[in-house]
């Protein structure tokens, strides 16, 4: 979205970061051939918010042997969805992300802005890299069980 418009803002990072995210899930490349990973995933999401996972969720990362690993896994999904909106304005905060990654938001308030009160750039690149590390511990999990 950032190389369409050109125009960077903390809303792009976002973006950037749902891209990243579903890198991850799917273990697809951003791009493949004519089609982007925002617009494949697009097609695809609804069904993996579903539990369909085959055909979205990288074979590695399928494996669940218990409910709090579907959650995750869920609560992955539901992120990326939100960070890849089309409008800049209805993807939430990294500040939101990174709770609710770790569940204490509820994915339904996740983007409900009305009490953002994360400006600081210095905080938001210290969330940024929070969870970062909260997903390499979640892909960690599941990939070496």
């Amino acid at each position: 979205m950032t190389t369409r418009t050109g125009k960077y803002s903390d809303k792009s990072d976002i973006y950037s970061f749902g891209v990243v995210l579903l890198e991850l899930i799917t273990g697809k490349e951003p791009m493949d051939k004519d089609n982007d990973i925002v617009n494949w995933a697009n097609s695809r999401i609804k069904k993996a918010l579903k539990g369909e996972y085959e055909g979205f969720v990288d074979s590695r990362l399928q494996t669940f042997d218990h409910e709090e690993m579907y959650q995750e896994m869920y609560r992955m999904i539901f992120c990326a969805k939100a960070c890849v909106n089309r409008l800049p304005k209805s993807r939430p905060s990294m500040r939101r992300i990174l709770l609710a990654l770790e569940g204490n938001l509820p994915l339904e308030n996740l983007c409900d802005e009305k009490d953002n009160k994360l400006r600081s750039s210095t905080i938001y690149k210290g969330l940024f890299l929070m969870n970062c590390d909260i997903l390499f511990k979640m892909l960690m999990h599941f990939l070496y069980r």
